[in-house]
């Protein structure tokens, strides 16, 4: 996919890919509007890296922002993003929430932002599921305590809504739409995934949250099948199954709220 690399104070236009066996995250330019696989610019061994950060943290995006006294986008206002441009320097912030840094072990970083939310998805999710990273933002949204809809919010809702930058009426709204599903006897991802409008990472972490917060729970269909046929077997089963669902929890919760 087309991706605007950033780099040496400078956007360019070029072309990322994986190999073959997605053990390589490769770079190359575009000529002509295609890319000549031939002229790599960018050659990163995925196990070389460390962290996938979201937004523009580092050194390299700083700068832009500095230089171009370029103002970074409020998320109440991402309906306002075009759906694909051109990104340079002097817009480099409209692009925040498009915005993926990959950091070395060894300290170099690939700084990058993404032609189109499904990209930025694409690229973020297979990542992660690649590398097995959690992407994430270097610091929380300070301004959402400020904005409207926080007060209503639970600790552990405030703390998500903070760390994952997300606006609490955006975050209300999804969970209005999600938990009164009263009529279905499951909630799955999809679910999730459809009636929020969050993209796939973020409904990911919504249903962790739902799960850690006891809205929700997992359970499969032969767990449920199990409980039918054999329920005075099962009570044992349930007690140990919660047991160690309490532990997944509040390890689940460390990992949402600290990383």
């Amino acid at each position: 996919a087309n991706i605007f690399r950033v780099h040496s104070g400078r956007v360019t236009k070029d072309f990322a890919y994986l190999s073959g066996d997605r053990s390589v995250f490769n770079v190359c330019r575009l000529q002509d509007g295609k890319p000549n696989r031939k002229a790599s610019i960018e050659l990163i061994m995925l196990k070389d890296v460390k962290q996938i950060t979201l937004g523009q943290y580092t050194e390299g995006f700083t700068k832009l922002l500095k230089d171009a006294k370029n103002k970074v986008i409020d998320p109440n206002e991402l309906h306002k993003v075009p759906k694909d441009s051109d990104v340079a320097v002097q817009n480099t912030g409209t692009y925040f929430y498009r915005s993926v840094s990959l950091k070395m072990k060894k300290g170099k970083t690939l700084d990058f932002i993404a032609c189109t939310d499904n990209d930025f998805e694409t690229w973020v999710v297979g990542l992660h599921r690649i590398m097995g990273l959690e992407p994430r933002y270097e610091k929380g949204l300070d301004t959402v305590p400020f904005m409207r809809g926080y007060e209503v919010l639970e600790a552990d809702e405030r703390a998500f809504c903070e760390a994952n930058h997300t606006p609490p009426l955006l975050y209300l709204n999804s969970k209005m739409q999600c938990l009164r599903q009263v009529h279905k006897h499951y909630l799955s991802l999809y679910d999730v995934r459809t009636l929020s409008g969050f993209d796939l990472l973020t409904s990911q972490k919504v249903f962790g949250l739902w799960l850690l917060m006891n809205w929700i729970e997992k359970r499969s269909v032969y767990q449920i099948r199990y409980l039918e046929t054999h329920p005075n077997e099962a009570s044992n089963l349930i007690a140990e199954i919660d047991a160690a669902r309490q532990k997944e929890r509040m390890a689940e919760r460390n990992r949402l709220m600290h990383g």
